[in-house]
């Protein structure tokens, strides 16, 4: 499991305790003296936070940080309600390119479209 999606996954379990309280962002940053940009960097998982950071946001919404075994993960997440752990680096993922972008290019054996107008 990569750092990112930790942090992403981290940052979920603490947007949604967040939100099951109704708390706003304001809301959170007061209770932890903490600036509401980061912790909206914590929620969605682009900050590289520490783990007194971390901790200081879990124990405020009654979570632990705690490390679970790789080989349990989905087992565990699936026990608290969140969704299973991303594929493993092992699975293929499609590119971006290949999600977006339609390929154009024409075959050997097509006709190319004229588009010198009527004769």
């Amino acid at each position: 499991m990569s750092k990112d999606s930790t942090r992403k996954r981290l940052g979920s379990q603490l947007s949604a305790a967040r939100r099951e309280r109704k708390w706003r962002l304001q809301d959170f940053a007061q209770r932890t003296g903490r600036n509401p940009a980061r912790l909206s960097e914590m929620e969605t998982g682009s900050a590289n936070s520490s783990i007194d950071m971390l901790t200081d946001a879990g124990e405020t919404l009654g979570m632990s940080l705690i490390y679970v075994p790789t080989e349990r993960l989905e087992e565990v997440m699936k026990m608290i309600g969140q969704p299973t752990a991303s594929p493993t680096a092992g699975s293929p993922m499609p590119s971006v390119y290949d999600e977006v972008f339609v390929d154009d290019s024409v075959d050997a054996d097509e006709e190319k479209p004229s588009h010198a107008g009527p004769k």
